[in-house]
């Protein structure tokens, strides 16, 4: 045989040899175990890795991440990081979080403590998180979040935000989701250029951590973004800024794809109906804000302020916002009344009171035997107080340390309208 021939058939099956080796290692993966101890880099060439279960990033540990880098994850596996990550991705080669396969993985989780000082040093930047169940969850700390896409989760980011320190989340872009941002203000959450499209609610407010007892300071600053609807949320009424606690939300200086206030008046609520007090909206942008261009349909909905504006009934606490924390407790009360139903369309009024117990359990009051009950936690043991419009009860004696959950429900002959609001009673002093 020419030599020359079998010199070339050796060349090309070398050749050859080396493209499949190439492709192996285009496929190869990195297993991610349980723990991150050490100081530790995930660089391209290892990429993509693999979280097969739930994996932390010790305290005092820093995980960076390259640019490029591929992050999968196991059905509901989440990355908690208890010291610092380091994910700083480029416009080119944004770092992905994404599920291996088809449920949904659980999401990065960033695990602050409500008593010791929030962690200041992770980066978020340039990354995509998609197709978790919460993408981003991060709790009494203060990361850079910025020129993030979180698209196609459950819950895009929650936050609960830190005591004695602002967080500023910017330039991210928020799509197809189930909620985009929500969370609990503690200090100041400062939301600016960001881009909301086609989430079911877009952006959902609410004040402190249920059961924590922060000082003052509490505000959502929301500005210059571009919040708008998708197919998804074409109707009038799609809570694209939600408050739910009775405290005021600045939402001025937004794009909201129209300039018709009409039609933005009913894209904001609040739990206790009043929207038009709690959220404020105007000046209103009149023009979009950031260069983003949105993947799909803009729809801008009809005008129908008196169907989506107006419950039929409310219901509100007087005595007790969402989220507070008392001393000495030994009444409920509150208020009830009708909108859209004629006056006396309202029936009655129910009310529920849960305790959250150590071990995870509920019990409720009841009214009758005047003490808690053991019970299964999403079953209400409903009762009706004295009074219909106002209403309250009074316990007999001010109720224990602990954590509470109440509920208060307003009916007629057929609609129902239920608030509920979270409170802690401390030992009285």
């Amino acid at each position: 045989m020419n030599r020359r021939f079998i010199s070339a058939a050796v060349a090309l099956a070398t050749a050859a040899l080396a493209l499949v080796a190439s492709g192996w290692a285009a496929l190869a993966a990195t297993p991610v175990g349980s723990s991150i101890t050490e100081d530790t880099t995930w660089t391209l060439a290892g990429s993509p890795y693999v979280l097969a279960g739930d994996a932390t990033v010790t305290e005092d540990t820093t995980l960076t991440i390259d640019p490029g880098v591929v992050v999968r994850s196991a059905p509901g596996a989440r990355l908690f990081v208890a010291g610092t990550l380091k994910a700083t991705g480029t416009e080119a080669d944004p770092i992905v979080f994404r599920r291996d396969g088809t449920e949904k993985w659980g999401g990065i989780v960033l695990v602050g403590e409500a008593d010791v000082p929030a962690d200041t040093d992770t980066v978020i930047q340039h990354t995509i998180v998609e197709f978790a169940r919460t993408g981003l969850l991060s709790r009494y700390d203060a990361p850079t979040v910025s020129n993030n896409l979180f698209a196609s989760n459950d819950s895009a980011f929650q936050i609960v935000g830190p005591e004695g320190v602002a967080v500023t989340i910017s330039g991210n872009q928020f799509e197809n989701n189930g909620t985009g941002l929500s969370g609990y203000a503690v200090n100041v959450i400062n939301v600016t250029q960001n881009d909301f499209w086609n989430n079911a609610a877009n952006i959902v407010a609410r004040w402190k951590p249920i059961y924590d007892c922060p000082g003052p300071g509490a505000a959502w600053e929301i500005h210059q973004n571009d919040i708008l609807r998708g197919p998804q949320n074409s109707d009038f009424w799609s809570f694209d800024v939600q408050a739910l606690a009775p405290f005021e939300v600045d939402a001025t200086d937004n794009w909201w794809g129209t300039t018709s206030e009409e039609k933005i008046a009913g894209r904001v609520n609040t739990q206790d109906g009043r929207g038009a007090e709690r959220i404020d909206w105007q000046p209103i942008s009149g023009a979009a804000n950031t260069a983003w261009t949105p993947p799909g349909d803009v729809p801008s909905p009809a005008v129908t302020p008196s169907i989506a504006t107006d419950p039929a009934f409310t219901v509100t606490f007087n005595n007790l916002p969402d989220g507070e924390c008392v001393t000495d407790l030994k009444r409920l009360s509150g208020t009830a009344g009708t909108a859209l139903a004629p006056p006396d369309a309202l029936k009655k009024v129910r009310i529920a009171l849960q305790r959250k117990l150590p071990d995870g359990r509920c019990s409720w009051w009841s009214r009758r035997q005047r003490t808690f009950l053991i019970g299964y936690c999403a079953i209400p043991r409903w009762f009706r107080p004295t009074g219909l419009r106002k209403w309250s009860y009074d316990f007999p004696a001010p109720l224990a340390t602990g954590r509470y959950e109440a509920f208060a429900s307003a009916q007629g002959d057929g609609p129902t309208a239920t608030v509920t609001t979270h409170f802690r009673v401390l030992p009285s002093p």
